[in-house]
């Protein structure tokens, strides 16, 4: 899955990772033990984290002053009998995530609104071209 080129730095955090501004997507992945883990890349750098994409949405939700299982209510509750919601990480700095499946599927990826430039359809998948 994990097909990109780039230079930017690479870490790898233990602690909890919270979204801010220069999240751009959540990878999800399994190490070689079969433990869910997540890249997450950032406008210049990529990190490896101890965690899956939803718990770190979750976390991400929580230390902005929420939880995911609300922000979820309140995006059907607007966006009535659509699916893959949007979630509203930080209303104070604009930060939206979008889940590219159901947000419960481990594979899940979740893309930074504000970092989506373009969305191009190529044969029978879609390329995202990030900021």
């Amino acid at each position: 899955m994990k097909k990109f080129q780039y230079n930017i730095q690479k870490e790898v955090k233990e602690v909890p990772y919270i979204i801010n501004e220069s999240t751009m997507i959540i990878l999800p992945w399994y190490s070689k033990h079969a433990y869910l883990n997540s890249t997450i890349l950032e406008l210049y750098r990529e990190v490896d984290v101890n965690a899956g994409s939803l718990a770190i949405v979750d976390q991400s939700c929580i230390y902005y002053g929420s939880d995911l299982k609300g922000r979820l209510h309140h995006a059907s509750m607007i966006l009535k009998g659509q699916r893959m919601l949007p979630v509203l990480i930080s209303e104070s700095n604009r930060i939206c995530m979008v889940p590219t499946c159901s947000p419960y599927k481990p594979e899940c990826v979740w893309l930074s609104y504000k970092h989506v430039k373009d969305i191009v359809p190529k044969e029978n998948r879609t390329v995202v071209i990030l900021s």
